[in-house]
């Protein structure tokens, strides 16, 4: 504010407090409170959609049920176990999921529809790649 203007507050009825419910008062704690809507971004970006069809082309999101191996476990059983012809790009995701990218669909294909899968004791869930996938 510049060194004229003043500062002016209004007080709300309390119908206007009912109105407003919780998510306008103050809050306890550090948090803030949890936004009513969700922003979307819309990206049109003819690059991006270019990466999503080749994701959904040539990706596939898996995990070890009960198990979150290292990278290098992964890329140590992958080589051992699908023995892929072209090459492959993991991505590690939350709650142990991964993403494996496979430069050949026919490595894809053979190794989606083959199995099952394990590491140790512990299947392998498997599933095409999706955008906006949530683990």
């Amino acid at each position: 504010m510049g060194p004229k203007q003043k500062r002016t507050t209004t007080k709300r009825t309390k119908e206007e407090d009912k109105s407003l419910g919780s998510r306008d008062k103050k809050q306890k704690g550090p948090c803030k409170p949890k936004a009513e809507i969700t922003p979307r971004v819309i990206l049109n970006d003819p690059a991006l959609q270019e990466h999503r069809e080749h994701m959904g082309t040539y990706a596939i999101i898996c995990k070890f049920m009960g198990l979150w191996p290292t990278e290098k476990a992964l890329q140590t059983w992958i080589k051992y176990h699908w023995k892929p012809k072209g090459s492959i790009g993991l991505h590690l995701g939350s709650k142990g999921f991964f993403t494996i990218v496979f430069s050949n669909i026919k490595d894809k294909d053979r190794i989606f529809e083959g199995g099952p899968y394990f590491f140790a004791a512990a299947g392998l869930y498997m599933r095409p790649w999706r955008m906006n996938f949530v683990p």
